[in-house]
């Protein structure tokens, strides 16, 4: 991968080789365990002004669950779930949280229904210089209700709810979001809490339809809600629409692209996605993939211009560049 990040206070150019790896192995019928794990090299220059945007070596846990299945289409897994599961970038970016979720779905393919829970911890780290007093372990839940069909002949359609609830975020997380946009109320030197709670939904769906053998089209978007928050300060939104077109020689490719925004108390900053800036954002992001599946490879281009919604003294005007590449193969 290739990556350049840039604004007014900070700049990274970063390049870098990654390998991940899957284990799905099941102990009994009603037993398994999945993980996700990977380790990266990165080199680059970085001019940071907060150190979170420079180059990274080692390794990552992307998920590490054991899922118990006690009867069918139930599930509860527990450990380190992936968070890309609620598919809500303004709320939470793809990461392990430590906890416990609970699964149901019912129906078929051309229509079912999902509800799923989870209760975990988010994760931080407090350095002993922040924090002064042992603090209440935070909590992060979710509960979440999807609708899919597929019974129209050549159209794919989704909609969902979803609640959330963060709890008892510890102090360096309020000091590290305020620098993301978030408004922050400061305790003491090294103590501060955000000015509002985080209690909200998130809600949205997509649609696919594809219009040729060789030709789909696909569009998607979604609101955040924190109810918490006052008026012009808790809501977000975003909508993306993709073409997927076949090309002689297996070859398919995606041109995409999106707008976003996202008030300032939304969700901690300190979660969701970096790519658009986390919050107090409005932008528009574009981007191409290519899949060569007859090679056994992918190629991609992501650009993100993200500009402020309000002035601040801690974050400017923002665009972030990704050249990847990757193989298709499970096993090298």
């Amino acid at each position: 991968t290739g990556e350049n990040f840039s604004d007014e206070q900070q700049q990274a150019q970063t390049t870098g080789l990654g390998l991940n790896g899957k284990v799905d192995y099941r102990f009994l019928p009603s037993l398994e365990l999945k993980a996700a794990a990977g380790v990266s090299m990165q080199s680059g220059y970085a001019q940071s002004r907060f150190g979170d945007n420079t180059p990274q070596s080692g390794v990552t846990l992307k998920e590490a669950v054991v899922v118990l299945k006690p009867i069918q289409r139930v599930s509860i897994s527990t450990g380190a779930i992936d968070q890309g599961h609620l598919a809500a970038p303004l709320l939470v970016n793809d990461q392990p949280f430590p906890g416990v979720k609970e699964r149901v779905l019912l129906g078929t393919r051309a229509f079912n229904v999902e509800f799923k829970a989870q209760q975990t911890i988010p994760t931080s780290k407090s350095l002993s210089t922040k924090a002064v007093e042992a603090e209440v372990s935070p909590s992060f839940t979710t509960e979440t209700l999807a609708v899919r069909t597929e019974a129209i002949s050549n159209l794919e359609l989704l909609v969902f709810a979803t609640h959330f609830a963060f709890r008892n975020l510890p102090s360096t997380v309020a000091i590290e979001s305020e620098r993301f946009g978030n408004s922050v109320t400061p305790l003491s030197a090294n103590r501060s809490r955000f000015k509002y709670e985080f209690d909200g939904y998130v809600a949205g769906g997509g649609a696919k339809l594809d219009l040729t053998s060789g030709l789909a089209w696909a569009v998607e978007g979604q609101v955040i809600q924190n109810t918490k928050a006052d008026q012009s300060y808790g809501s977000g939104q975003s909508i993306t629409t993709n073409l997927v077109i076949a090309l002689p020689g297996d070859v398919d490719l995606k041109p995409w692209g999106g707008t976003f925004f996202t008030e300032s108390d939304v969700t901690p900053g300190f979660y969701n996605s970096s790519k658009i800036g986390h919050n107090n954002r409005q932008g528009w992001s574009a981007g191409l993939d290519a899949t060569f599946r007859r090679a056994g490879f992918k190629a991609g281009l992501e650009y993100v211009s993200s500009d402020l919604i309000n002035p601040s003294a801690l974050q400017s005007r923002l665009s972030y560049f990704q050249l990847k590449l990757e193989t298709l193969y499970d096993v090298l």
